[in-house]
């Protein structure tokens, strides 16, 4: 593995060339867009930990014989599921695209013995 002298400093040649080459700088700026997103939407999170609470009273009662001693709705398990599935898909995939992009980045780092044996790179 060679390395490429960046006015970053050193980076792995092959990755660097096939970014170079594939990398789409926008992905930066919706990922920053999309965790903004995410942030405001957090108001909902305390929504989504008391339909956890009841699915886990309800998990209990299916699946451990207790008694169910708090009134947790007439709505199944299943429902209560989908819902929190639907509403959190969004945002894995907003976090999932995020994360692609930045171990696509991370990849740049390159092999410290590469660096050791030729500290100034590749032009």
């Amino acid at each position: 593995m060679a390395v490429q002298k960046t006015p970053l400093g050193l980076v792995d040649k092959e990755v660097f060339k096939k970014l170079e080459r594939e990398f789409d700088t926008g992905r930066i700026t919706k990922a920053s867009q999309d965790l903004t997103q995410i942030r405001q939407e957090m108001k909902h999170l305390d929504g989504w930990v008391r339909e956890l609470g009841k699915m886990h009273h309800m998990a209990m009662c299916l699946f451990k014989d207790d008694d169910i001693r708090i009134p947790i709705g007439k709505e199944p398990i299943y429902e209560l599921a989908y819902n929190l599935l639907d509403e959190m898909t969004d945002w894995k995939e907003k976090i999932d695209d995020a994360y692609d992009m930045l171990q696509d980045l991370a990849e740049l780092a390159p092999d410290p013995d590469e660096c050791a044996e030729n500290p100034e790179g590749e032009d």
